[in-house]
């Protein structure tokens, strides 16, 4: 993960989490009445998050890049660039063709 900013702890966790796509570890980063909404549907508690999250790892494979990160009020509002992982350079010959 590259350091360009500062990032609180919890942040840290979620994006190792999902560079490593551990689903379980990106789960417990929530709370118990957290919500998801992505791509039109809402996810609601870690379980669920838990398997959106296997699912979108198995569809996108995707790690995550910090690239700014601001507070406002009480939110933190993170700026990731999000990158396709892939691992076979075969298949990214297949994808260029």
């Amino acid at each position: 993960m590259r350091s360009i900013v500062k990032l609180p702890a919890v942040l840290v966790a979620l994006i190792t989490a999902q560079n490593e796509h551990n689903s379980q570890a990106f789960a417990e980063v929530f709370t118990n009445d957290a919500l998801v909404h992505d791509e039109g549907k809402d996810y609601s508690g870690k379980a669920a998050i838990k398997t959106w999250n296997e699912d979108t790892n198995k569809k996108y494979n995707t790690r995550l890049e910090p690239e700014a990160m601001r507070e406002k009020g009480a939110e933190i509002i993170l700026t990731v660039l999000v990158r396709k992982f892939i691992q076979d350079l075969k298949e990214v010959a297949a994808i260029w063709k």
